[in-house]
């Protein structure tokens, strides 16, 4: 039965689906305190990754059952929305910029619009994404880490590009 649930948990948190959760009964106690914290302390952009699940791991120390496979994925997948608000805000910000760069740079007729290929970047890495965390979780087979290693590398992974469009805008 636990198996079922994190695979619930995990394929929530990869296709965005709503799926009935055991943790919503749990109070999980996330705060992105410390991984704001460490991103705004962070001496030079190439440096943010270290902030990647620093939030996570106090939820899971803070949270009653924290510990547990149900609460590790319960940590991981709060830190993994939170990075995916901000991924989603910085994909935003990005267009906006692409837009702006293409109309100063006079983008010549026939040359690809930079929002087209940031579009198309991000519909790539979605799929990269999928297949990355996918391979995680296959590697586990049917032991019960599989749950959490998926929405580990989800948060992981969502944290990286969103990182990544927050420097390159």
């Amino acid at each position: 039965m636990g198996r079922a649930l994190t695979w619930a948990a995990l394929m929530a948190a990869v296709t965005g689906a709503q799926v009935p959760n055991p943790v919503a009964a749990q109070a999980v106690v996330y705060d992105p305190a410390h991984t704001t914290a460490c991103l705004t302390n962070a001496p030079r952009p190439d440096t943010r990754h270290a902030c990647i699940g620093r939030a996570a791991e106090r939820c899971m120390e803070n949270t009653p059952g924290g510990q547990s496979t149900v609460g590790i994925v319960a940590c991981l997948d709060a830190e993994r929305q939170w990075w995916d608000a901000r991924l989603n805000a910085a994909y935003a910000d990005a267009r906006t910029h692409a837009a702006r760069m293409d109309v100063a740079n006079q983008l010549p007729t026939g040359v690809t619009p930079t929002p087209t290929l940031l579009r198309d970047m991000q519909r790539t890495w979605i799929t990269f994404r999928d297949q990355k965390c996918g391979y995680e979780v296959a590697l586990w087979g049917p032991g019960t880490g599989a749950g959490p290693a998926g929405v580990r590398c989800l948060m992981i992974t969502t944290a990286e590009q969103a990182i990544f469009l927050e420097i390159t805008r």
